[in-house]
């Protein structure tokens, strides 16, 4: 009995994630991206007030650059925002402005409820729906060929969207 329970737990776990996905790829179909193009965006963590921590990394002019975003869910608006760099950089984190560009990518990121987001300079689109170490990437990519060469092992799911399966 302790085993059907357990699976039948596992069951359901398994169909909420795929719902999510499905539902996800339904509402973000025919989104645009190309705000995002170059961009990484990922909720890093929590604040002790539950507001989530965002790292908003992206290449400009060969330099790497990472915001990290304090943002508040409730009031949807940004707290603060810091260039931050490594613990052994000679460069310290300083405050950044914020501009409506940033107020929009944070507040569409945090409306579509994932945890990463990364669409690479050629348009190729990357989303973790979970911070499970272990959940699955879905993607939509703009060739066959792309596809193939970043999902070795992956599944159709609809609209041009794949997950990517591991071993």
């Amino acid at each position: 009995m302790k085993n059907f329970i357990y699976y039948l737990c596992l069951l359901f776990i398994i169909s909420c994630k795929n719902n999510y996905e499905e539902e996800f790829i339904s509402r973000y179909s025919n989104y645009d991206f190309s705000n995002y193009q170059g961009k990484e965006i990922y909720v890093r963590g929590f604040s002790s007030r539950n507001f989530p921590i965002i790292f908003l990394e992206n290449v400009q002019n060969n330099n790497f650059i990472r915001l990290t975003i304090n943002y508040n869910k409730q009031s949807k608006s940004i707290i603060d925002v810091e260039e931050s760099y490594p613990k052994d950089s000679l460069k310290k984190n300083s405050k950044v402005n914020v501009n409506n560009q940033l107020k929009k990518l944070t507040t569409d990121f945090i409306d579509m409820n994932i945890y990463y987001l990364k669409v690479d300079s050629l348009g190729n689109i990357y989303v973790k729906p979970s911070a499970e170490e272990y959940s699955p990437v879905i993607g939509k990519f703009i060739s066959e060929e792309y596809r193939k060469k970043i999902f070795v092992k992956s599944i159709s799911l609809e609209n041009g969207w794949y997950k990517e399966i591991n071993d």
